[in-house]
């Protein structure tokens, strides 16, 4: 929960990895900070995927969205989240079983320092479900089942990740409370 004024709970703010924050409270909005070192752009910075950003956070805006839309908004469970990615002939990378670094976004797609770019830039990466960013862009929490244990996980490659990192199988385990630059989420809901 924020306020216009500054006030509320800081703790879901999206933090670095060391707890710098992303972006600040200068006493009127919520100004760049340490994501200003991924684009001189306001208007890029203001589109890239939120990341860095716990479990119990990505939650509970799960639950703000719902609430506010009336609509069951929810992280996807791991299985959900690998079979939009990887359809029903269980294919290596959302578009098929080849690499190509052009398709989505990580360390190799553009020349130069990798950094975090907008959602949808890379068309390729779209699954048969046409879902987009499953494979490149950022890795994203998931509801891990019980063979996740009391760890987190996230599903998908991110802006900074290699190939194998970028296949649909992949996943990352992680404590619930910590943060990367990795790692995002997106909602999911029943079909209507």
């Amino acid at each position: 929960r924020y306020t216009r004024d500054g006030s509320g709970d800081l703790l879901a703010l999206p933090t670095a990895a060391d707890g710098a924050f992303y972006w600040q409270w200068d006493g009127s909005d919520f100004v760049p900070a340490q994501v200003a070192s991924w684009s001189e752009s306001l208007a890029v910075l203001l589109n890239l995927p939120a990341v860095g950003v716990d479990l119990p956070s990505a939650r509970a805006y799960a639950r703000w969205v719902a609430q506010r839309t009336e609509l069951p908004y929810r992280l996807p469970t791991e299985h959900e989240w690998e079979k939009a990615a990887r359809g029903v002939d269980g294919r290596t990378y959302p578009w098929g079983d080849s690499f190509d670094p052009s398709f989505c976004k990580m360390r190799l797609s553009r020349p130069g320092p990798a950094r975090p770019e907008p959602s949808g830039v890379f068309a390729g990466d779209v699954s048969v479900y046409g879902v987009h960013d499953l494979a490149g862009g950022v890795a994203e929490w998931t509801e891990p089942g019980a063979s996740a244990g009391p760890y987190a996980v996230s599903r998908g490659g991110a802006w900074c990740d290699w190939a194998e990192d970028c296949q649909a199988a992949a996943r990352r385990l992680y404590g619930p409370t910590e943060r990367s630059e990795r790692v995002g989420f997106r909602l999911a809901r029943p079909a209507p």
